[in-house]
C-alpha cells in the first residue's frame, strides 16, 4: 500500500491547507470518473497522477524518486490524507484494491480555486487525457518510462534515443515480477513520444 488509512475518514474543511496542485489532481480524477468506460484508479494509479502533474509544474508540494513501481513520493501520503480530512477524495474498498474517488467537499473546494485551477487547465486536461484508457499497470509504465527519459535527458546531456529509454527501464525494472514485456514499454515510449511527453530520438530498431 502506498498510503495507510484502510477507511476514508470525512471530517470539516478546516485541516491543514492542501496545496492547489493536488486539488488539481482532484480536478483529473473527476473527469476521469464522469467517463462510463474507464479503469477504477486505485492508489498507485493516484500516484501517478500525482507524478505527471508535478511533472507538468502543478504545485503538489511532491518530489519523486525511483521506487519499485516507478516514480514515488512518500510525501503524498500526508497530501493524501489531507485531502481525505478536507473530504476532496475518499477510499472505497474495489476487489483487492482501495479506488480513490472525489470526495463530498470537493465542489465546494473547487469553487474557491477555481481561479488557479483555470490557470492549470491545459495540463489538467492533457494529463486526463493520457490517463482515460490507463489500467494500473499502463500508468506504472507511463510514469516510469517518463522519469526515466527525463532522467537520461539531464545526465547525457541530450535527448536520449528510445533505445537507450528501453534500456533505462529495462534496467530499472529488471526485478519486477512478472516482468516488463519489451514490446509494452517500447510502445509506451513511442506513444508518449507522439504525444510530446518526452523528447527523444527515434531507433529504428525497437518493437514499437
Amino acid at each position: 500500500l502506498e498510503w495507510g488509512a484502510d477507511k476514508a475518514v470525512v471530517h470539516s474543511v478546516r485541516s491543514p491547507a492542501v496545496p492547489p496542485g493536488l486539488v488539481a489532481v482532484v480536478e483529473i480524477l473527476r473527469r476521469m470518473q464522469l467517463e462510463t468506460f474507464r479503469w477504477p484508479v486505485g492508489r498507485t494509479t493516484f500516484q501517478k497522477l500525482a507524478y505527471f502533474a508535478t511533472a507538468e509544474g502543478l504545485p503538489t508540494g511532491l518530489e519523486f524518486s525511483r521506487s519499485s513501481y516507478g516514480p514515488f513520493s512518500p510525501d503524498l501520503k500526508l497530501g493524501v490524507n489531507r485531502l481525505i480530512n478536507n473530504g476532496l477524495v475518499e477510499e472505497r474498498h474495489k476487489g483487492q484494491m482501495f479506488e480513490v474517488l472525489v470526495g463530498p467537499t470537493y465542489e465546494q473546494m473547487k469553487g474557491q480555486l477555481q481561479t488557479q485551477l483555470t490557470k492549470y487547465e491545459p495540463s489538467i486536461d492533457r494529463i486526463a487525457d493520457l490517463f482515460l484508457r490507463k489500467n494500473t499497470s499502463q500508468a506504472e509504465v507511463a510514469a516510469t518510462v517518463h522519469y526515466a527519459a527525463k532522467e537520461l535527458s539531464t545526465r547525457l546531456r541530450r535527448p536520449p534515443t528510445e533505445q537507450e529509454v528501453l534500456a533505462e527501464v529495462l534496467e530499472w525494472k529488471r526485478r519486477r515480477k512478472p516482468p516488463l514485456k519489451v514490446d509494452v514499454v517500447a510502445t509506451c515510449i513511442r506513444h508518449l513520444a507522439v504525444l510530446g511527453w518526452i523528447h527523444v530520438q527515434a531507433s529504428t530498431a525497437i518493437p514499437a
